[in-house]
């Protein structure tokens, strides 16, 4: 009965955690998604530069287009920058999670080193109990060989004599 309360103390925490770390672990970012980020971030640096470096040349050449190019540039650095916040948002994320599953990890540990104590210690108690069982069990035959058995037969004989008299 014992054993089985310890079971089930034991799968409660075990299949909590095995649900969190699902959950974390499919809300991750991978690096290669990271990766991927990274690299379309450097790539719309670059598209930047091009573009200023073509908008000087072409202010030159045509000064009333100014203002259009003026626009499409500072498209491009919101979207660039809405990037930027967007990879620094991930890795915060990725941060925060990588923790939570540190500190579930330690829980985990924890109750495992918990529950392999309690069941050493179930099982100690249990051969104690076995061994004072078969101690008293040795004990009541040894008592059992001491006391004679015909001798209580006699003195209920003797008994039934006293009575008929």
């Amino acid at each position: 009965m014992r054993i089985k309360r310890v079971k089930s103390i034991f799968l409660k925490p075990c299949s909590v955690i095995v649900v969190l770390c699902f959950l974390i672990i499919s809300g991750c970012v991978s690096t290669e998604e990271v990766g991927k980020i990274k690299w379309e971030l450097n790539q719309l640096r670059s598209e930047v530069k091009k573009i200023r470096k073509t908008s000087k040349s072409i202010e030159t050449q045509f000064p009333g287009q100014q203002k259009q190019i003026d626009k499409k540039l500072k498209e491009l650095e919101d979207a660039q920058k809405a990037t930027a916040k967007t990879v620094s948002d991930l890795l915060i994320n990725v941060q925060s999670l990588t923790s939570e599953f540190r500190i579930l990890t330690g829980r985990f540990d924890e109750a495992r080193y918990f529950s392999e104590k309690s069941s050493a210690e179930l099982l100690d108690s249990k051969n104690m109990l076995i061994a004072k069982v078969t101690e008293l069990e040795l004990a009541i035959e040894d008592l059992k060989k001491k006391l004679p058995g015909p001798i209580g037969e006699e003195d209920a004989v003797e008994k039934k004599k006293d009575k008929k008299t």
